[in-house]
């Protein structure tokens, strides 16, 4: 009994580090993601994504694994907290809880990278779709007092769609 019971302790410890490493691995892809975005390359920054996705499916499947023996576990207690994510809480196991502590801060980390780099996405995909627009001739903005000249150089306020053919 005392036998399995530690197995499944080291076999627990040996999840946590392996998932604590696979979350390193992605917080380092997502500065490399960071640091890509600033480049004009496209083709680094496919290279880049397509690391960071495969170790999101690495920490899926690490964190599946993880689920699965603490679901068996009987020192632990879950919670799940106010956002619907679960809470461990070990019951006397120092190390546990220190490895736990160290998954969700790198976790968080990531979370917070990941975020500054879709918002830096989502800026230079509405700057991308501004001058495509401007390049077509096309006001975005129905209710904005824009205004354009005319062939004859006049200003005219423009709410329509225009080519920059007519303008």
């Amino acid at each position: 009994m005392i036998y399995t019971e530690n197995r499944q302790l080291q076999e627990i410890e040996q999840v946590f580090e392996r998932e604590i490493e696979c979350a390193r691995m992605l917080l380092q892809s997502l500065d490399l993601e960071f640091a890509a975005l600033a480049e004009p390359h496209a083709d680094v920054l496919e290279g880049v994504v397509r690391v960071k996705q495969e170790r999101i499916q690495q920490l899926e499947l690490i964190s599946r694994q993880r689920e699965k023996l603490l679901a068996s576990f009987a020192g632990v207690t879950v919670h799940d907290d106010s956002r619907q994510r679960k809470q461990y809480q070990f019951n006397d196991n120092k190390q546990l809880t220190d490895l736990w502590s160290e998954l969700v801060d790198i976790a968080e980390k990531c979370r917070d990278k990941n975020r500054v780099n879709g918002s830096i996405v989502e800026l230079v995909s509405k700057q991308s779709r501004h001058v495509l627009d401007i390049l077509h001739g096309i006001i975005t903005d129905p209710s904005s007092n824009s205004e354009l000249y005319d062939n004859a150089g006049q200003t005219m306020k423009s709410v329509n769609k225009r080519s920059i053919v007519h303008v």
